[in-house]
C-alpha cells in the first residue's frame, strides 16, 4: 500500500484521535507525557505513524496507541522522532504490563523491500517503573480494518540486542522482557508522509 499524504493541521487532529482512542480502549492508561523539544530548532515533519488498536496476546490481547512523526533538523543529522506510544496488556491478571513511552531516540525504515515498514526505538515506563528500552517495528500493510498490519515489540531486557550501540548500553531492567508480535486484529496503524 502507497503512503498516505496529509497536511499538518491533518496530522494533529489524526495524532489527537489516535491517543483519545488509545487512552480510551485502554481505560486505565494514564495521558502520554509530552516529547520535550524546547532545546531543537524548529523542525519540519516528514513521516509519521498513528493509529492503536489491539494486538493478540499469549492469553489474550494487548491494546495500545501510537502516534510518533520524524521531523527534520534541516542540518543533515538524523530526523528527531516524536510523539506518545502506550501499551496495556493485561490478559495475565498476575503480570499486567502497562507501558507508555518517555522518550523516542529514533525513527527510521527499516526494509528497502518494504516502503511502508517503519522501526521506533526508544524509553518507556513499565508498570509505573522504569525507564525501560524498546524496540517497535510497525508495517501499514492495507486498507483500514484488513487486518493485516504488522505489529513487533520487544522491550526491557529483550531489546537490549536489537538497539543501535548495545555494546555499551546499560539496562537495569531487573531481568523484566516483554515481546509481542502478530498483526493489528481491531483498529490500524497508518504511514503518512506529511507535507
Amino acid at each position: 500500500m502507497d503512503a498516505r499524504t496529509i497536511s499538518r493541521r491533518g496530522v494533529v487532529r489524526l495524532g489527537a484521535a489516535s491517543l483519545v482512542a488509545g487512552a480510551a480502549a485502554q481505560g486505565s492508561v494514564r495521558a502520554p507525557r509530552a516529547q520535550d523539544d524546547a532545546d531543537l530548532p524548529p523542525l519540519v515533519m516528514t513521516d509519521g505513524y498513528a493509529g492503536g488498536g489491539t494486538v493478540p496476546s499469549s492469553l489474550g490481547a494487548a491494546q495500545f496507541s501510537l502516534a510518533v512523526f520524524a521531523r527534520d533538523r534541516g542540518d543533515g543529522s538524523p530526523a528527531a522522532p516524536s510523539g506518545s506510544f502506550q501499551l496495556q496488556d493485561l490478559s495475565d491478571p498476575a503480570n499486567p504490563v502497562t507501558m507508555t513511552s518517555d522518550e523516542f531516540t529514533s525513527y527510521t525504515a527499516f526494509s528497502t523491500q518494504r516502503p511502508n515498514a517503519r522501526q521506533v526505538t526508544g524509553w518507556a515506563r513499565v508498570n509505573d517503573t522504569g525507564p525501560f528500552p524498546f524496540l517497535l517495528q510497525v508495517e501499514d500493510m492495507a486498507a483500514v480494518g484488513d487486518q493485516v498490519d504488522t505489529f513487533n515489540l520487544v522491550f526491557g531486557d529483550a531489546a537490549v540486542p536489537f538497539l543501535p550501540g548495545n555494546g555499551s548500553l546499560v539496562c537495569d531492567c531487573g531481568g523484566f522482557s516483554y515481546s509481542l508480535r502478530g498483526t493489528v486484529a481491531s483498529g490500524d496503524v497508518a504511514r503518512f508522509e506529511l507535507t
